[in-house]
């Protein structure tokens, strides 16, 4: 079309893009192998927050690459913007430590004190409904004494806070024992951790995008290729950057008019 003709009619102003190009519809196959190495670059870094961090981005490089393929051309700011510094992580390795330790040691004994406060009757029965709570109470025991990580929405079931939060009116509240002070622990590190993920996963969308858009200017260059957005971009690149006078000048003496049959 219009765009080719141009590139091609005044070669010498473009930064590639002339006679001899080879046009492809689509630069997927490129973008697949660059998504690649890049999810090997990170692999092979020996960071695994990185690399989980990347996961969150994509499942696997072609889940990666699919999303550079949206984002490559794309000249806008990208959002979130890139944070400015990264927030601290928890300490998810320690809290899950002592949280295993605990109930190890202490496990019956923190069950022992539940069930004497659920016989009490000091308990909130819409927070902490006697059967179902007994049996998840239990559950989650056995799971944290076989050193097992219960789902997340059983801590926060049983979490210190909670259970202290869990009395009825004018009753006395949950006494407290450190295994469940240990769960709020683990959250508190686990949502720190998830934050931290979060901000990286954003910070490596920046760095991938960027890296890939110069990857494949070059691959593409080196294999005399381009694609339709590509002569779209050189095109607005020639008739907006520097020199760009000459190019207007001899296109409008050229083309005084135009008609435009179809827009996309």
């Amino acid at each position: 079309g219009f765009c080719q003709r141009v590139l091609d009619e005044f070669a010498a102003q473009f930064d590639g893009g002339g006679p001899g190009t080879e046009l492809e519809t689509s630069d997927r196959d490129l973008l697949e192998d660059i998504a690649a190495d890049l999810w090997l670059q990170v692999a092979g870094e020996d960071d695994r927050a990185r690399l989980a961090a990347l996961e969150l981005l994509a499942s696997s490089p072609g889940d990666l690459a699919a999303t550079l393929q949206g984002l490559v051309y794309f000249h806008g700011a990208l959002e979130p913007a890139a944070p400015d510094r990264l927030p601290t992580s928890g300490n998810i390795a320690e809290a899950s430590a002592t949280l295993f330790d605990l109930w190890q040691r202490d496990g019956d004994q923190a069950c022992q004190m539940v069930e004497q406060w659920f016989a009490a009757g000091h308990h909130n029965a819409n927070t902490f409904p006697n059967r179902t709570s007994r049996e998840k109470l239990h559950a989650m025991a056995e799971r944290l004494m076989r050193g097992e990580l219960p789902a997340r929405g059983d801590l926060e079931r049983f979490a210190g806070s909670r259970l202290a939060a869990g009395n009825k009116n004018s009753t006395p509240p949950f006494g407290g024992h450190p295994a469940f002070d240990a769960i709020d622990a683990w959250l508190e590190a686990n949502e720190r951790q998830q934050a931290h993920l979060q901000a990286l996963a954003v910070e490596l969308l920046h760095e991938v995008v960027a890296k890939a858009r110069g990857l494949l200017d070059k691959r593409k260059r080196a294999l005399a290729r381009m694609s339709y957005d590509d002569q779209i971009e050189r095109l607005h690149a020639g008739l907006t950057g520097p020199g760009h006078e000459l190019l207007v000048q001899a296109l409008r003496r050229q083309f005084p008019y135009a008609m435009v049959d179809e827009f996309q």
